[in-house]
């Protein structure tokens, strides 16, 4: 990356540019997954290359974003969509096939921007030192994103009940599990469990994690509780794996396994 100021590579390599801020990224950080969504909006007219069809095209999703805050996702048509961005509502429909499309465009904003949170959080795999730091620091970064994107709950809500935003979600679920083999496996992986156990035990605490998301916007008085639950149910189970992994050194673990396999043999 070239310096702005000497117009020269003076950037580590070990930075990232995030928003303002350059950070320090450590030597054995993971580099970001590609976003899963990248081509899966619905209904989406080619994408406009002059200022002015961008500028219209900002408009349209930002009108769609405020109506169904204030309206409701069902109530928003179109119309009263053009009319808000001061367009012919044949216009609008030169950007996108419906107002569904709409959402969808604004939907994939929004997970392109958690994803990146997600990224970020679990740039650090985790080990036996800091597997509880790095939990609750994930946990509490995603829950903190969904606090401070409030706007986008009606529309996110709405598209995850059709069947085109159940893929995509799917699809963020799938890919953060691939993710989660690499920040969270290395922990299980290294004491003892097999890379089958392994793939068990990260989908299990994705699952835990979703089990705890929220339903409903979450707010202030909310946040501090829902991050502590979530991380008490993760954290519980990731000890109780850790506590019976194969290099654990318990005599009881050895005495189940034990017990495990001349039931095995008896049947």
């Amino acid at each position: 990356m070239l310096c702005r100021l000497c117009n020269d590579a003076c950037m580590p390599k070990n930075t990232r540019l995030i928003k303002p801020k350059i950070a320090v990224v450590p030597p054995n950080s993971l580099p970001p997954a590609p976003f899963p969504l990248a081509t899966a909006t619905a209904g989406r007219r080619r994408a406009p290359v002059q200022e002015r069809a961008l500028r219209t095209r900002s408009q349209i999703l930002a009108a769609g974003l405020g109506l169904a805050t204030e309206l409701g996702p069902g109530a928003v048509t179109m119309q009263l969509v053009a009319k808000r961005s001061k367009i012919a509502a044949g216009t609008a429909y030169q950007f996108f096939t419906d107002r569904d499309a709409i959402y969808y465009e604004i939907y994939e904003q929004w997970a392109s921007e958690y994803w990146a949170r997600l990224m970020l959080a679990t740039s650090i795999p985790l080990n036996t030192q800091n597997w509880e730091e790095g939990l609750r620091g994930t946990i509490e970064s995603t829950y903190r994103f969904h606090h401070e994107q409030l706007r986008f709950w009606p529309i996110v809500r709405y598209v995850e009940s059709t069947p085109a935003g159940m893929r995509a979600a799917r699809k963020i679920f799938v890919a953060f599990h691939a993710r989660s083999l690499n920040w969270l496996g290395p922990l299980f992986r290294a004491v003892g469990y097999s890379a089958i156990e392994t793939d068990r035990i990260c989908k299990t605490v994705l699952r835990i994690s979703r089990g705890h998301s929220a339903v409903t916007p979450i707010t202030k008085v909310d946040l501090l509780e829902l991050i502590e639950s979530s991380f008490d149910a993760q954290q519980t189970y990731i000890a109780a794996r850790l506590s019976e992994a194969p290099r654990s050194g318990s005599r009881a673990t050895a005495a189940r396994r034990s017990s495990g396999r001349s039931s095995v043999r008896q049947s």
